[in-house]
C-alpha cells in the first residue's frame, strides 16, 4: 500500500525537474539570443563608423589635395612673379648703366691734363710779342675731342668727377670750362671704365691728343684695376623730341 504514494512522487520529482531544465533551457537560448542581437547591433554599428570614418577621411584626403594645388600654384605664380621682377630689374639696370644713371666701378684710364703755365712762362720772357696765352691752356674742345675719341672704347666716362652722359655739355664761358651748369678749374682729370689698352690705342689715334702732344700741354695717363664713377646727376632737356606712337 505504500508504494504507490512514492511512484508518484518520484514522477511529480521528474516532472518538476524536466521543467525547471525546459525552463533554463529556454532561457539560457533567449539570453544567447539577445547577445546574437546585441552582437549583430554592435558589428552593424562598427561597420557603420568605419563607413563613416572612411568617408571623413577621403573628404579629407580630397581637401589635402586640393591645397597642395593650390600651394604648388601660389609657388608657381610667386616663382613666375620673381622670375618677371628679376628680368625687368636687370633690363632696369642695363638700361641703368647705359643711360649713365649708375655708379659703376672696373679697371680703366685716368688721363690727367693741365696747362701749360712753365711753357707759357718762358715764351711770354722769351718772345712776348708772339706770346699767345690761349696757346698754353687746355680748352673745353680740348676735352670734348679726347672724350669722344675715348667713348667707343670706355663704358663710362667722367670729368673732374662728373658723369659724361649724352646729355651732358662741355663749353667755354670765357676763361672758364662748364659741364652742364658745373665751373671746372684744371687739373682736368677724365676717368674711363673700359679695356685699359682698347682706351690707350684709341687715345693714340685720336688727331686732337697728338696736337695737345704737340704743344707740350702736360698729360698723364695711368691705367688702374678700380676705377670709380659716380652716376649722372644732372637732367637731360626734350624739348622737341617724342615718343614715337605704336600703330
Amino acid at each position: 500500500m505504500n508504494k504507490q504514494p512514492q511512484k508518484k512522487t518520484d514522477l511529480t520529482f521528474w516532472v518538476v525537474l524536466l521543467l525547471l531544465l525546459l525552463g533554463l533551457f529556454l532561457y539560457g537560448r533567449h539570453l544567447l539570443e539577445e547577445r546574437r542581437s546585441e552582437g549583430q547591433k554592435s558589428v552593424e554599428e562598427l561597420a557603420h563608423y568605419i563607413e563613416k570614418a572612411e568617408k571623413e577621411g577621403e573628404a579629407l584626403h580630397q581637401e589635402i589635395l586640393r591645397l597642395q594645388e593650390e600651394l604648388l600654384a601660389s609657388h608657381k605664380e610667386e616663382s613666375e612673379g620673381k622670375g618677371l621682377i628679376s628680368t625687368l630689374t636687370a633690363a632696369l639696370e642695363t638700361l641703368q648703366l647705359a643711360a649713365g644713371l649708375s655708379a659703376v666701378q672696373g679697371p680703366g684710364l685716368i688721363i690727367t691734363l693741365q696747362d701749360n703755365k712753365e711753357g707759357a712762362e718762358q715764351a711770354q720772357a722769351s718772345k712776348p710779342a708772339s706770346y699767345n696765352p690761349a696757346s698754353y691752356i687746355v680748352h673745353d674742345k680740348d676735352l670734348l675731342y679726347l672724350i669722344r675719341a675715348l667713348a667707343p672704347a670706355a663704358e663710362a666716362l667722367s670729368l673732374n668727377e662728373l658723369r659724361i652722359t649724352d646729355c651732358t655739355a662741355i663749353r667755354c664761358l670765357g676763361s672758364v670750362i662748364l659741364v652742364n651748369s658745373s665751373r671746372l678749374t684744371p687739373p682736368y682729370e677724365i676717368k674711363a671704365i673700359g679695356e685699359p689698352s682698347a682706351l690707350q690705342a684709341a687715345l693714340n689715334n685720336s688727331d686732337r691728343y697728338r696736337a695737345l702732344l704737340r704743344t707740350h700741354i702736360p698729360i698723364e695717363i695711368r691705367a688702374e684695376e678700380k676705377i670709380e664713377i659716380a652716376a649722372y646727376s644732372g637732367s637731360c632737356d626734350f624739348s622737341h623730341g617724342r615718343v614715337s606712337e605704336r600703330n
